[in-house]
């Protein structure tokens, strides 16, 4: 799992998965100091990896633009990293603006 404030609105949401599961997230429809999460997989429209399970997420500023950029490492060494293209703050509903910088490792 992996905390990051994906649609500029000052609080963090979670993004995770596991080994049998796609990612999900949960929204941070609260405030920085008062939590409260609902889930919102609409806020990762556009990733499409991995099919198969999740070993590892992070949200790091990849391209130093000021908001979250997604890493995700899936099953036999498949990773993939998607670029947030949105302008920040972004509507959540509209975080979807991403698209694959690098995949590597797919299964043949």
């Amino acid at each position: 799992m992996a905390l990051g404030d994906l649609d500029g609105d000052g609080d963090l949401e979670i993004v995770g998965g596991s080994s049998f599961s796609r990612l999900k997230c949960w929204e941070n429809t609260g405030t920085p100091e008062v939590c409260s999460y609902v889930r919102n997989d609409a806020m990762l429209t556009g990733v499409d990896a991995p099919m198969d399970g999740v070993f590892g997420v992070a949200l790091p500023d990849v391209d130093c633009d000021g908001d979250c950029d997604l890493l995700v490492i899936g099953w036999a060494e498949a990773w993939y990293l998607y670029l947030n293209e949105a302008t920040t703050p972004v509507c959540s509903r509209n975080w979807g603006v991403i698209k694959s910088l690098f995949r590597a490792g797919d299964k043949q």
